[in-house]
């Protein structure tokens, strides 16, 4: 019976010890790095002369995004744009560009013009996230050839409107006064 009470007592120690030292050392992932962005309601994008405005899978607007001087665009809605198909593969923590099918619902034709005022929140920088194109891995970089990673905010990835556009062959130009993003093919 004492083996039974010590054995007991043993193990009622070292789970809370184990449940202690989490409390103390959270695990971190050094792949994941929380950031302050910009969320750009009223950044307007045009697409060859026509304003789009983006959806994400649930059918909800999302918006662009700003960090450290890029304008970031969900990946769906950047597939759409460009009639480009979209897969996302979980096991391998990777987006499929130009796989699958694209995604029509995630990119409209649009008129209307939203202006809200900008809001700072909370995202996450997705280091090992991989964004593969033509059955190639690609690396994206800012205007200073700097690498940039692809954003995680409210379930949505986002990245860098330029850096996709080059891939597909796109130009961008940033209208700063009329805060509107034109990209053109």
């Amino acid at each position: 019976m004492k083996r039974i009470i010590l054995s007991i007592t043993l193990i009622l120690v070292l789970l809370s010890s184990v449940a202690f030292a989490d409390l103390i050392a959270p695990t971190v992932n050094p792949n994941v790095e929380e950031v302050e962005v910009v969320l750009q309601c009223s950044r307007a994008i045009r697409y060859n002369n026509t304003f789009r405005v983006f959806k994400n899978a649930k059918g909800d607007y999302v918006y662009p995004i700003s960090y450290n001087g890029s304008t970031y665009l969900p990946i769906r809605a950047i597939s759409a744009l460009f009639s480009e198909g979209i897969t996302w593969d979980g096991e391998k923590n990777t987006v499929f560009l130009g796989k699958g099918d694209v995604d029509t619902t995630a990119c409209e034709e649009s008129d209307v013009r939203f202006y809200v005022p900008v809001e700072k929140v909370q995202a996450k920088i997705i280091k090992d996230r991989k964004i593969s194109y033509k059955n190639k891995t690609q690396t994206f970089k800012d205007a200073n050839g700097k690498v940039v990673y692809p954003i995680s905010y409210q379930g949505s990835t986002y990245l860098p409107v330029r850096a996709i556009s080059n891939l597909f062959g796109a130009k961008i130009d940033y209208k700063d006064i009329l805060d509107i993003v034109d990209i053109t093919k």
